[in-house]
């Protein structure tokens, strides 16, 4: 996960972003929409590296038979999700992957927040501990898929802080590797000019391989 200081500077400014409505808000749209599609018997989700709660709050209202967890790294932006959530039965904690001891979830989401993490291989390893066997990990993020992708996400990072992002392909891979079975694979609607970004759904095998 990234530092939390830079965090903390942008959390009061997080739902003003110009990517809100170019990339951050399409994303929430498509997770809501896979969840419509696959989450009928779903009884638990985490939304791992939450920010300041916008996916939790709208599934929160469309799904509120589902109880909700979130947890981020950064203190100022769990204040802001519990402020802006305060009438959802939502549990925020501060923390990261490797705090994380609820669950395991039929559910997580982890939006925009995997490019952060300093071992991607471990974070793999972990989250596959969090997915309940027949459950599934939705991973929404930006993907370098070609040259253009690559330049953008240069300036994105300068605004942040250190992360890599992967291709589609590079995330099956990986969560492949720590256990998980490839599902659905999706781009999000955006305009031409925002780098690529999918939504890559895992599921976790009711049977060891």
């Amino acid at each position: 996960m990234p530092g939390k200081n830079i965090w903390d500077f942008w959390a009061p400014r997080y739902r003003l972003l110009w990517a809100q409505r170019y990339s951050l808000g399409p994303s929430r749209e498509l997770v809501l929409e896979r969840l419509a599609e696959v989450g009928d018997q779903a009884k638990t989700l985490l939304d791992a590296g939450c920010g300041v709660g916008q996916l939790l709050g709208a599934i929160a209202d469309q799904r509120p038979d589902i109880k909700l967890y979130g947890f981020d790294p950064s203190k100022a932006m769990n204040a802001a999700a519990q402020a802006s959530n305060a009438n959802r039965d939502i549990d925020f904690r501060v923390g990261t992957l490797d705090d994380e001891e609820r669950g395991p979830f039929d559910i997580v989401t982890m939006t925009n927040a995997l490019p952060y993490v300093d071992d991607f291989t471990r974070a793999a390893a972990r989250l596959f501990e969090l997915v309940k066997p027949g459950g599934r990990l939705l991973i929404v993020q930006a993907n370098t898929e070609n040259i253009y992708d690559a330049a953008f996400l240069v300036f994105v990072k300068a605004t942040t802080s250190r992360a890599r992002y992967h291709s589609a392909r590079a995330l099956g891979e990986m969560f492949r590797a720590a256990g998980f079975e490839i599902g659905v694979t999706r781009a999000v609607e955006k305009p031409l000019w925002v780098p690529s970004i999918q939504l890559c759904e895992f599921i976790h095998p009711t049977r060891s391989r």
